[in-house]
């Protein structure tokens, strides 16, 4: 019979596991896929029974427990790396009627194989290095045994562990145990945190999907009866999904627009251009779509496609607006061209160019060019003002300056354009919204008459 003090530490054991997974984040997914990294924090309390006759003639139970990080996937791979802190009791080689203490870390490394359903199994090596709290002996402790994960609907995990431990350096027996595991990590697709269940289906059972949207360059002006983007759903090779979700991301994959139900998806998706919210689409952006589709095993099959807007020209009162967030200034500095780098001078030159030929088409309005910025240190009133005055104005009214420069190189005459350095007077969303404070950043042309 296991002592009162096993008995006290197996069930302090049990509760630090627990409180230790329920602290942790939620992250929200559920099955690992190709091309994903699962990373995040596990802990785990074990029983152990000695695997020979103890020096005293009476079994006693040991126990454990463990807390500490685990990585998965690198990506493309089942391999399962862990390291943690272990405190463990064992069932002493001595006479005496006390366990042997041991505190110190481990490291496992383990290889997962996907079963039925959401079960995983992971078979592992262990190798931990402890001291024994009371002599100050060092103990090498290898061990082997195997994970069960059981998926609980996001990437939390609750797992059963088999194992046997040999510990070398310290009066401790070989020891069989059963531990209780609790794991909660956070998922990584192509270096972006993936926050959607994704299981892989086979490509022979699964059904297949393409997006074909159309325009390819998008132009909705937000008026009743302007241009609208369609959407064309193909779906191929049974069976036919049993629930569907379309989702339309902005420029910094941010969920924009969306769309879901039941059974196959419509063959067309006809879309106006604006957020769940009423936002319109940014100017000469680049917009992705992505389909989820759902099988009857609860496997997710995903197509792509990407949109781009033009320059979008909205009337705004007795005037034209046009907002164009996606001309790209390196930070603190008004360069357009090469300084900028390679990748975004083309861009800048492609927006540029497409500006001017907009502008041309209002021949008989004056220009306005104004620029807008990103204020940093918006909770602090006063550091805000001083930023603004000092950096921002004059920062913003150089790219407007910038701005108008190129344009006059492009063909556009000088004399009809002013420029306007607004810093950080006009947000379009609050300065705290991390999500979204890059569309501040940004230049306006106004046309008036």
């Amino acid at each position: 019979m296991p002592s009162r003090a096993n008995g006290r530490l197996s069930g302090k054991a049990l509760t630090l596991a627990v409180t230790l997974a329920v602290c942790m984040p939620r992250a929200g997914a559920q099955v690992i896929g190709n091309n994903v990294c699962l990373a995040g924090f596990f802990s785990e309390t074990n029983l152990s029974f000695p695997a020979s006759t103890p020096a005293s003639g009476k079994y006693r139970l040991g126990g454990g427990i463990r807390a500490g990080f685990e990585l998965m996937g690198l990506p493309d791979s089942s391999w399962l790396f862990a390291m943690a802190g272990d405190y463990d009791s064992l069932p002493s080689t001595s006479t005496s009627n006390q366990n042997t203490l041991l505190l110190g870390g481990e490291l496992r490394a383990s290889y997962a194989f996907v079963m039925a359903g959401t079960m995983d199994l992971a078979p592992f090596l262990g190798l931990a290095i402890d001291k024994d709290v009371v002599s100050g002996d060092i103990a090498v402790v290898p061990s082997v045994g195997c994970s069960f994960d059981l998926h609980l609907g996001s990437w939390s995990y609750v797992s059963l562990i088999p194992q046997f431990a040999y510990p070398i350096g310290v009066a401790a027996n070989p020891c069989f145990g059963l531990g209780l595991g609790f794991k909660q990590l956070l998922a990584w697709d192509n270096g972006r945190p993936r926050l959607t269940p994704q299981k892989i289906a086979a490509p022979s059972s699964a059904p297949q999907a393409t997006l074909t949207p159309s325009p390819a360059l998008f132009s909705p002006d937000g008026e009743e009866g302007g241009e609208r983007l369609d959407i064309g759903i193909r779906i191929e090779n049974d069976p036919l999904p049993s629930s569907w979700e379309l989702v339309v991301n902005d420029p910094y994959q941010h969920r924009f627009a969306s769309w879901n139900g039941k059974g196959a998806p419509p063959a067309d998706i006809v879309w106006d251009g604006k957020s769940t919210s009423g936002e319109l689409v940014n100017s000469a952006s680049d917009y992705s779509l992505v389909l989820s589709l759902v099988d009857a095993s609860g496997a997710t099959i995903v197509a792509k496609a990407s949109v781009i807007t033009d320059v979008l020209v909205i009337r705004d009162g007795d005037r034209y607006r046009i907002r164009i967030p996606s001309i790209i200034f390196p930070a603190n500095s008004a360069q357009l061209s090469q300084e900028s780098g390679e990748e975004f001078m083309k861009q800048n030159i492609q927006v540029l160019s497409r500006l001017v030929q907009i502008l041309q088409r209002f021949h008989g309005y004056r220009i306005t060019i104004e620029g807008n910025a990103n204020l940093v240190n918006w909770d602090d009133p006063t550091m805000a003002t001083a930023e603004d005055r000092a950096v921002l104005m004059p920062l913003s009214l150089q790219r407007a300056q910038a701005v108008k420069d190129a344009l006059v190189r492009l063909g556009i005459s000088a004399e009809r354009i002013r420029v306007v350095g607004r810093g950080g007077q006009n947000p379009l969303v609050p300065f705290g919204d991390k999500e979204n404070n890059w569309k501040n950043r940004r230049v306006e042309v106004l046309l008036d008459r």
